[in-house]
């Protein structure tokens, strides 16, 4: 798929590596759709082999079952990846260019970090700041005043009979560290019930891909107040999923703390968020100790090396933003309250950092504030 967007500089090339996970590739796209040149994006299918450490995979296609075009000259300029799975086939990409593709890579890409151009990362991943990490406070996201603003006026209608105030409950999924089983599911929704009574005002409840059947079951039977409650499913992720029209519509937002993602995107509302703490596996404590900075300086090197990748530690990123003056503790959750127009666009820093890369001033991307009104 070849996309079109404002080229001011339509030498250069851009290819987005993009895999089966669709949160993954809603950051690829949101920033390649920021970018001011045309870019193709190619779907990639892994077979078993993208499990084995990418220091011992090198430069190669071996991961690789199906692409969704073929991979021959032109070569891009820029390589735009996510996470492990294409570093290979990116630096393979690289060798048949000659070394001239410069390769971008979001989150943590499980290998030395000097193999990369730019890493573009977030506090949960531990990455140590070197002159090619570009540390965000969250990740980039789809959202945008158009989108939001068609979101609302579809949604609007459907929803009018809601009242307010119209608490959005996003609820997650189980992780390796978090637990959310029907147990947890119940006592979620049992606090947002009971905020939307306090209030006198409503709940509009989604889960996702992760959530289990019997979570999702959970949740919708502890919900009293008045509401409107969208499941997710593969048949109908496509049909009716009424997620951009509640980030459009609801006043605030309740959501589970396992997803990094879905915080950004609630955020970028500038409407408050509370963020649901979940219970932990035993011994996700243990390794997430591992990941404080007092603990990464005994091992920092084989991090760089690529040998060893700190677990992921998200409640770094909370801490960060209460130093930041932009959350705070209360009753054990995490409330956030962030300007629509943050001066920490994480957006706006990757595009800036990405134009230098390639020999170009940074330059402002199209972007307001993300409120839609009714």
């Amino acid at each position: 798929m070849t996309v079109t967007g404002n080229h001011n500089d339509p030498d250069v090339r851009v290819w987005l590596l993009r895999g089966a996970r669709t949160g993954d590739n809603n950051q690829l796209d949101a920033l390649a759709e920021a970018l001011p040149w045309a870019f193709q994006a190619i779907d990639i299918e892994y077979n078993p082999l993208f499990c084995c450490p990418n220091w011992i995979m090198g430069a190669s296609r071996g991961s690789a079952r199906r692409v969704s075009r073929p991979l021959a000259p032109p070569w891009p300029d820029l390589t735009i990846g996510i996470g492990q799975r294409s570093v290979p086939l990116a630096r393979w990409i690289k060798r048949q260019s000659g070394g001239r593709t410069k390769l971008v890579q979001i989150g943590r890409p499980r290998a030395p970090l000097n193999w990369f151009d730019l890493i573009v990362t977030t506090p949960q991943y531990g990455l140590p700041e070197r002159p090619n990490v570009l540390r965000n406070l969250l990740p980039p996201h789809r959202l945008s005043v158009p989108g939001l603003a068609g979101a609302s006026a579809e949604w609007s209608p459907r929803l009018q009979h809601l009242p307010h105030p119209r608490i959005a409950l996003m609820v997650g999924g189980p992780t390796w560290s978090y637990r959310l089983d029907a147990a947890t599911g119940r006592d979620i929704a049992r606090r947002a019930d009971a905020a939307a009574r306090a209030a006198g005002g409503s709940l509009l409840v989604t889960t996702c891909p992760r959530t289990p059947a019997k979570v999702a079951d959970a949740v919708t039977a502890e919900i009293g107040v008045p509401s409107h409650v969208y499941r997710w499913d593969r048949a109908s992720r496509r049909d009716n999923n009424p997620f951009l029209g509640y980030l459009a519509l609801a006043d605030r937002f309740f959501v589970t703390e396992e997803s990094v993602s879905l915080l950004a995107e609630t955020c970028a509302t500038g409407k408050p968020v509370t963020v649901i703490p979940l219970r932990k596996h035993p011994g996700a404590g243990l390794l997430e100790a591992l990941a404080k900075p007092s603990c990464q300086a005994h091992y920092m090197s084989l991090i760089e090396r690529g040998i060893f990748t700190p677990p992921r530690r998200i409640r770094a990123v909370h801490e960060e933003l209460v130093r930041l003056g932009l959350a705070r503790w209360r009753d054990g959750a995490l409330e956030v309250h962030m300007p629509a127009e943050a001066p920490h666009d994480p957006l706006q820093r990757t595009v800036d950092r990405i134009r230098r890369l390639v020999g170009l001033d940074a330059a402002p991307i199209a972007t307001s504030p993300m409120i839609a009104a009714e």
